[in-house]
């Protein structure tokens, strides 16, 4: 304190405003530094927000991506609906290993790994639908279209036959199982466009109606040769409905499958992504809500400190206004005794006057005050000698 009061006032006073403004820097320079993290922090929760809600909405879009391929090639088994499907296969795997390596949270996590046994499931069960639907091309081709052409090449043949043999009955006989023949083609050809179970009960009367034409045809022909066209044209009757009892039960399973199966897992990895989806939100809101509070606690930090500042300041200056109006205030008291008379004044005292002990300006002013004071009782002495 000593060491204030002897400088000089301009010194005093640019040290008040020096250490105001040193304050007042400390108190800029945190409020900086937290805001700064403060944005920093929003920031970062921003583009994970975005990053990850964009991860999400990806998935979901695969996952739709992925089951018209399903429903599409389950209708028309075309290759390029099955090179649809293993795209968003491909591209699937591949989000959910990014989300693997960026969501860890335990709500996430559930969702995530509840997506990924799904995404299996779905994938084994797809493997058995493309099973039953090549088995079912693969009857169809290698079965019904050989069997059904055979069948009506023999009736052919067994009706030339009987045209040849002028026999009625039997000719009669060949065209009902020939029109029975066509008509059970028919059926199949629309269970394979509708699935519906009419044309399966259709085709087994026709089946009936057939093989009790053929039976009955056998007692009518008498040439062991077309006893023969018969027996083969049963032969191919019986290995087409055997194709046709095998579509149906492939197409069953298939449905089932598709029903039961594909249609469940793929709506439940829609659930389990949008699970996901509300774990990352509720992170983030977490994070959201932990940056704002904690911008509250900058807010009435930076309130404090400016408080702190204020009073710091204002102390600062009544201190230095005190240091510097106190001397002052004494010197013109001694200036009013003096102008009363009192040469005496305690100014001339430098023991027992603080301004005459300082070594700023007020101090120089005090000294010149009792030199002044000095020379006035001398002038007085010296007046009174000589009176």
């Amino acid at each position: 304190m000593t060491f204030f009061q002897h400088r000089k006032v301009g010194f005093k006073i640019l040290a008040g405003y020096c250490l105001i403004l040193a304050l007042m820097g400390v108190v800029s320079t945190m409020t900086i530094v937290q805001m700064s993290r403060l944005s920093s922090d929003f920031n970062r929760l921003s583009q994970e927000s975005s990053e990850q809600q964009s991860l999400v909405r990806s998935i979901i879009m695969e996952i739709y991506r992925m089951r018209v391929a399903v429903i599409k090639y389950t209708s028309y088994q075309r290759s390029i609906d099955l090179d649809d499907y293993n795209k968003a296969v491909s591209e699937l795997k591949n989000l959910l290993d990014v989300a693997n390596r960026t969501l860890v949270e335990t709500e996430e996590r559930s969702g995530l790994d509840k997506l990924s046994s799904h995404f299996k499931d779905y994938q084994a069960s797809f493997e058995k639908m493309i099973h039953l639907l090549s088995n079912r091309q693969k009857t169809l081709t290698e079965v019904m279209d050989v069997q059904g052409p055979l069948a009506d090449q023999k009736l052919n043949e067994l009706f030339k036959q009987a045209v040849q043999a002028k026999q009625q009955s039997a000719l009669s006989t060949v065209v009902i199982a020939d029109q029975a023949v066509t008509l059970m083609r028919l059926d199949v050809f629309k269970y394979l466009l509708e699935g519906e179970e009419v044309w399966v009960r259709n085709f087994e009367e026709r089946h009936q109606q057939i093989l009790g034409v053929l039976t009955q045809l056998e007692s009518l022909l008498p040439d062991a040769s077309a006893r023969q066209l018969v027996t083969e044209a049963k032969a191919a009757v019986r290995a087409y409905v055997a194709g046709f009892q095998t579509i149906v039960s492939d197409y069953t399973q298939q449905n089932q499958l598709f029903k039961d199966v594909l249609e469940v897992l793929g709506a439940a990895m829609r659930q389990d992504a949008l699970a996901a989806g509300e774990g990352v939100q509720a992170r983030l809101k977490t994070q959201s809500e932990a940056a704002i509070a904690f911008a509250r606690q900058i807010l009435w930090v930076v309130v404090t400190l400016t408080l702190a500042a204020i009073v710091v300041s204002l102390f600062i200056g009544g201190v230095t206004t005190k240091a510097m109006t106190r001397p002052l205030a004494l010197l013109v008291k001694a200036a009013n005794r003096v102008a009363e008379g009192d040469l005496g004044s305690v100014v001339a005292e430098p023991g027992n006057n603080p301004a005459l002990q300082r070594r700023d300006e007020i101090g120089e002013i005090g000294q010149a005050f009792a030199q002044m004071i000095a020379s006035l009782q001398q002038l007085t002495g010296r007046t009174l000698e000589v009176t």
